[in-house]
């Protein structure tokens, strides 16, 4: 179950209910080559009861973090559970002059909890897909699906890059972007006695992503960077 934001007077409701709550909140975010360089489109937000609000910062406009509240709720004490962190912060901050805090990547919880059970340290960061797979009992079907939903998403936007911008938004594009904060809470509650440590971690890498250090690119991005 999703629901799109389009209007600022939405955005900020939305955001005041998130932190009023003050419960832990799945994010993801969607654009145009994201990071610094590029655009953002998107923010995916899933909340603990497996609804996705998906804001759309196009149709929204330049004040989506600012009056509509997007910065309040990124920014603030509201925990933000997120899977790598680096792209999005990277673009959160010079595109939007937001700095991600309170967040708690899963994409190292997931690293450490898999050189731990194998014994060894990997030198590569494994992606959500990947994740997913590997610890979480999903029926067949389901995985499939999944699956295929990925890869016709990643064809659209790999065959055209801008269209993340292009507005009505197609049905196959909402879908994947609410896909990617699905399943965000339960690798939290699955895992959470190593938070501590991974709110360190994440924070770090946030300053590392932020920083005018250039971002790695294609096969760096797999590297271990923590």
């Amino acid at each position: 179950m999703y629901e799109i934001v389009t209007c600022i007077k939405k955005s900020a409701a939305v955001c005041a209910a998130i932190l009023r709550e003050n419960k832990p909140i799945a994010v993801d975010f969607e654009g145009v080559k994201l990071g610094r360089h590029g655009e953002l489109c998107l923010v995916q937000v899933g909340l603990a009861t497996g609804k996705v609000i998906i804001f759309d910062v196009v149709s929204i406009g330049a004040g989506a973090f600012t009056r509509g509240g997007l910065k309040s709720v990124l920014e603030g004490d509201v925990c933000k559970l997120i899977f790598d962190c680096r792209a999005d912060a990277d673009a959160l901050f010079h595109l939007h002059g937001v700095k991600l805090s309170s967040a708690l990547d899963l994409q190292i919880l997931f690293c450490i909890k898999r050189d731990r059970e194998e014994g060894r340290r990997d030198r590569y960061v494994k992606g959500l897909s990947f994740a997913i797979d590997h610890c979480l009992e999903l029926p067949a079907a389901q995985r499939a699906a999944s699956r295929h939903l990925k890869m016709l998403g990643r064809q659209m936007f790999q065959d055209n890059s801008e269209i993340w911008k292009v507005r009505p938004l197609k049905d196959v594009l909402i879908q994947y972007a609410a896909a990617d904060v699905l399943h965000l809470h339960t690798m939290f509650r699955a895992w959470s006695k190593d938070i501590p440590e991974i709110y360190m971690q994440t924070t770090f890498r946030v300053e590392r992503s932020i920083s005018n250090q250039p971002q790695p690119q294609g096969n760096q991005m797999a590297l271990k960077d923590f």
